[in-house]
C-alpha cells in the first residue's frame, strides 16, 4: 500500500505540473495574439483534448505501475489530484502574468465587464456596485473558479476514463 501511495503522488505531480505547462502554453499563445480576454472557439477545443488526453495518460501510468491494475476510486482519485495539482500552479502563473506580464490585464477585463453590463442594460448604480464587488472578491472568484472547475472537469474525465480501464488486482 505504500508504494501505491508515492506511485500516485509521483504521477499527480509530475501530469498535473505537464497539464498545467500545456494551459500555460495554451495562454501564453492566446496573449501573444491578443485574444485572452476573447479567444477563439478553437482554443477551448484543444484545452479540452490536451485535459483528456493528460489525464488518461496519467490513469494509464498508475495503472502500468499498479501492475495493471487500477480501481474506479483510483482512477477517480489520481484524476481529480493532477487536476487540482495543475490548477493550483495554473493560479501561481496567473499570478504572474498579471503582476509582470499583463500588469493592466484586470483593469482591461473589469472594463471589457463593465461594457457587458451596459449592454445588457444595467443603471449606472447597478454598474457601480458590482464594479465595487468585481474589484473587492474579483480575483478570488477567479482563482476560486478556476479550482473549482478542474476539480469537475477532473472528476469527470477521470470518472469516464476510469469506468473504462478499470481493472482488479490479480491475486
Amino acid at each position: 500500500m505504500e508504494n501505491q501511495t508515492t506511485d500516485t503522488k509521483s504521477i499527480v505531480l509530475n501530469y498535473g505540473i505537464t497539464l498545467a505547462g500545456f494551459s500555460i502554453l495554451l495562454q501564453l499563445v492566446q496573449f501573444s495574439m491578443g485574444q485572452h480576454f476573447s479567444p477563439h472557439w478553437s482554443y477551448s477545443i484543444i484545452s479540452t483534448l490536451i485535459t483528456v488526453g493528460i489525464i488518461a495518460q496519467g490513469l494509464k501510468a498508475f495503472k502500468t505501475a499498479n501492475l495493471g491494475a487500477i480501481s474506479f476510486g483510483q482512477s477517480v482519485k489520481t484524476g481529480i489530484g493532477i487536476s487540482l495539482f495543475s490548477a493550483i500552479i495554473y493560479i501561481l502563473y496567473l499570478l504572474v502574468f498579471m503582476n509582470f506580464i499583463d500588469p493592466d490585464f484586470l483593469s482591461k477585463l473589469w472594463a471589457i465587464e463593465e461594457g457587458k453590463m451596459l449592454n445588457r442594460g444595467m443603471s449606472e448604480e447597478q454598474i457601480d456596485v458590482s464594479m465595487k464587488m468585481v474589484n473587492n472578491w474579483g480575483i478570488y472568484f477567479m482563482f476560486a473558479t478556476v479550482l473549482i472547475i478542474s476539480i469537475l472537469i477532473g472528476f469527470v474525465i477521470s470518472a469516464i476514463t476510469g469506468a473504462i480501464i478499470k481493472e482488479e488486482a490479480k491475486n
